[in-house]
């Protein structure tokens, strides 16, 4: 069982989604490209919070898995992905 209840994780979700979004805006090189290295260090960080509030998070080569509260969503985006489609299928359910 999660450690959160649902309208919690909810909120978390969207900040851990705002932190990722602020990364990837705000790691770019000279060049304009993202650099990846940094965002992936940050990302891991953001993670690292996520576990701590009770969420499963699980990031590979493919792709990235969060869950909690009874719901799971998985993205081969990464971890923005996730959150995404995590917030799209808990919000989508009543309380």
């Amino acid at each position: 069982m999660s450690l959160l209840p649902k309208p919690a994780a909810i909120e978390a979700a969207r900040a851990a989604l705002s932190a990722v979004n602020l990364i990837l805006e705000t790691n770019r090189r000279l060049d304009g490209m993202i650099d990846w290295p940094v965002v992936n260090r940050k990302f891991k960080a953001v993670e690292r919070e996520l576990i701590d509030a009770g969420f499963k998070v699980s990031s590979k080569w493919d792709g990235t898995t969060i869950a909690i509260g009874g719901f799971r969503a998985t993205s081969t985006t990464g971890l923005p992905g996730a959150l995404s489609n995590w917030l799209r299928r808990a919000e989508a359910v009543p309380a």
